[in-house]
């Protein structure tokens, strides 16, 4: 018995190396199948991002085309306005607050103005859709740590007045 364990370790003992390389082996293939499966979260998570850019540029190419059908539109005087009684204060507010991101993001901060002006007769949705433009505009060209100022009045003519200043320039 003993000549027999004497005979198994002695294999044991020769065939080491050959044992410890395929230890070794399986190792880098543990670490190789490691790295394509980290490389293949990284490309599905590029993916997704890719996916999600496509989506909000499809989204704004097709606001795009809604202003210029309705600038069309308008010039053709065959908009449609759907008028509702509104505290303008909460319209043009709300409209601002949507933009807060972006102010961040331009490091321009926003002053807010508001007159005698408190409930008029507009098409809501087409006045935050101006007034988003004439914002979004003012802070792309404001340098930073500029300031957007909105200020909200009544003309001579008792016509709602939305001024919008930037601090770049033109």
């Amino acid at each position: 018995m003993q000549k027999a364990n004497e005979m198994i370790y002695q294999k044991i003992k020769a065939n080491r190396p050959n044992l410890r390389g395929n230890f070794i082996n399986s190792e880098k293939v543990k670490q190789m199948c490691d790295l394509k499966k980290q490389h293949l979260d990284q490309n599905i998570g590029m993916g997704f991002r890719k996916v999600k850019i496509a989506e909000n540029e499809t989204d704004r190419l097709i606001r795009l085309i809604n202003d210029l059908l309705d600038l069309a539109k308008i010039e053709a005087g065959k908009l449609p306005l759907e008028k509702d009684w509104v505290e303008i204060d909460e319209v043009i507010e709300t409209t601002l607050y949507s933009m807060e991101g972006f102010l961040q993001t331009a490091n321009v901060s926003l002053a807010y103005t508001s007159g005698q002006c408190k409930t008029v007769e507009i098409d809501q949705d087409k006045v935050q859709q101006v007034l988003t433009n004439l914002v979004s505009n003012a802070i792309k060209y404001s340098p930073p740590e500029g300031t957007v100022t909105v200020t909200v009045s009544i003309d001579k003519s008792n016509h709602l007045k939305v001024e919008v200043q930037d601090q770049g320039e033109g």
